[in-house]
């Protein structure tokens, strides 16, 4: 998703920055989770082949509410990609397949499919001040690209 960063950089704070392109906002949401005291020491015994949250500090959803000012008014091609335990994770995905050792040629491309950032897309008319809301799960990465028609 970087790869769609513009070269101004508009703000940032913490769990997210705004950078800017002609033509176009694209705006970085993270929810980042640190590992906890005993992984910090290499303590393992939480964590499994199949159980790799259990070291992270327990985080909880957050919400952004960011007001964007002085836009060209128009109409906005708002895209929205996530890439998190609910989708977009190639390990998640895995999970939720069983956890295979052992995958045949379908199942390894049914998982790299899955494993593309969630997409979701809309237009909407947007005056001179727009906020965008986000709700950003633990472990979850978006990015909001917001572009002029």
């Amino acid at each position: 998703m970087l790869r769609y960063a513009g070269s101004g950089l508009i703000a940032e704070g913490d769990g997210y920055f705004i950078t800017s392109s002609k033509g176009e906002i694209q705006i970085f949401l993270y929810n980042y989770c640190h590992y906890d005291t005993l992984y910090r020491y290499r303590h393992t015994t939480h964590l499994t082949q199949t159980e790799r949250y259990n070291v992270f500090n327990i985080r909880n959803t957050r919400q952004y509410h960011i007001r964007l000012d002085g836009l060209t008014p128009g109409v906005y091609t708002e895209r929205r990609y996530s890439v998190g335990p609910a989708g977009g994770s190639a390990f998640d995905e895995w999970l939720n397949m069983g956890a295979p050792k052992d995958m045949r040629p379908e199942e390894w491309s049914y998982l790299e499919g899955r494993s593309l950032p969630l997409l979701q897309m809309r237009s909407l008319q947007v005056t001179a001040n727009f906020v965008v809301n986000a709700v950003v799960q633990p472990h979850e990465v978006q990015l909001i690209r917001l572009t002029v028609k």
